[in-house]
């Protein structure tokens, strides 16, 4: 008799939590941060934007391109032209964020996407991924060292990176309010950490717990806002 195969929900668990930096608070702005989960029984996704802070409605562009993110992660087919993913998600982001200018909304675009037993990471613009596994590694723009953010929308374009489902164990995702405070050879082992932390924690304690720990960031002097989203499969 076959066995049968578990459907991807039943296989990941997912959480995110997001704390509006203290410099917005003083200067009466939103949270410019967005995140966004989404298990079905063929899909797993969860997204991290991080609007960016000179634009004055970054904040609507971030919580659109998390919405248009979810939906075209839904419909889109895999097996096709990843090129094709971008267009389409572009498209339904100008829809969701009318009647905003894409100027106005610029933003940045983290996000992983597990569907037919593969894992689809990709992004464009700063903050930080961690893949934890087999092989695990920080997958970091190409731009890291420039002093120009980068946005969707514009002319770069999303870096892919695919990996075989049973190679990974978690993704980290987080903004640059977490990752410009972390030193890159130390970003893996919090990504664990953070992980180990946390993954088996009740729901409602795991919330309360890592919104005390963004609030209250033990780096001296930090202002930006932080965001933080982990996919991990679930214990066997």
């Amino acid at each position: 008799m076959k066995k049968s195969k578990k459907m991807n929900g039943s296989r990941w668990n997912g959480w995110y939590c997001s704390c509006i930096g203290p410099s917005h608070i003083a200067n009466g702005l939103p949270n410019q941060d967005s995140a966004r989960l989404y298990t079905s029984q063929n899909i797993t996704a969860g997204v991290v934007c991080d609007g960016l802070g000179s634009k004055q409605y970054s904040h609507i562009g971030s919580r659109a391109l998390t919405k248009s993110l979810i939906s075209v992660a839904n419909i889109f087919d895999f097996s096709k032209d990843l090129s094709l993913f971008e267009p389409l998600l572009k498209s339904l982001w100008n829809i969701n964020k009318s009647p905003y200018s894409s100027e106005d909304c610029k933003t940045t675009l983290l996000f992983c996407i597990i569907k037919n037993s593969k894992i689809y990471i990709g992004r464009i613009g700063d903050g930080a991924i961690v893949a934890l596994g087999k092989n695990s590694m920080i997958i970091s723009a190409k731009d890291e060292f420039a002093n120009i953010t980068t946005s969707f929308g514009g002319t770069t374009k999303i870096e892919w990176k695919i990996f075989p489902e049973q190679d990974i164990d978690a993704v980290v995702i987080f903004t640059d309010g977490i990752s410009d405070d972390i030193a890159p050879d130390h970003m893996i082992n919090f990504a664990k950490s953070f992980v180990l932390e946390y993954k088996n924690m009740r729901s409602s304690k795991k919330e309360y717990a890592i919104y005390r720990w963004l609030k209250n960031w033990p780096v001296k002097g930090h202002s930006d806002d932080k965001t933080i989203l982990t996919l991990a499969k679930k214990n066997k």
